[in-house]
């Protein structure tokens, strides 16, 4: 006898179940005749279930990009409208002419830097 001889069936782990009825075949259960019902709470769930979720999933997908599309129109800074909102601009396909600096303006940094004076007017005093 080995070392493994005293350990009882814990020893198969997951396989027992599969090794006990290879051995005794006539124990396996019989199928049931009867098809899986999708239940909440012990209540059956109408047949349509399936169907009404994923219809009210798209219907959240699209109302998520008729917002999306209405948002990018908006300016993020002061949220007057740029005139950007056309609804048929693809994503991924923005127009040539756009390129955002970060802070939401539709301008390169560099040209800004370029157009922008650096030039200090003075603050008004009371006696002004």
């Amino acid at each position: 006898m080995g070392l493994l001889a005293d350990i009882d069936g814990a020893y198969f782990g997951t396989t027992f179940a599969h090794l006990f009825f290879l051995v005794f075949p006539e124990l396996k259960p019989e199928k049931s005749k009867e098809h899986y019902k999708p239940r909440v709470f012990g209540f059956d769930l109408h047949s349509t279930w399936h169907q009404k979720s994923l219809e009210a999933a798209r219907r959240a997908q699209y109302e998520y990009q008729q917002e999306k599309r209405r948002l990018e129109g908006k300016s993020v800074i002061n949220g007057e409208d740029r005139g950007g909102g056309n609804n048929n601009v693809n994503d991924n396909n923005p127009p040539a002419n756009s390129h955002k600096n970060g802070n939401g303006n539709n301008s390169n940094s560099s040209d800004h830097a370029a157009t922008t004076p650096l030039v200090e007017t003075p603050m008004p005093t009371k006696g002004d």
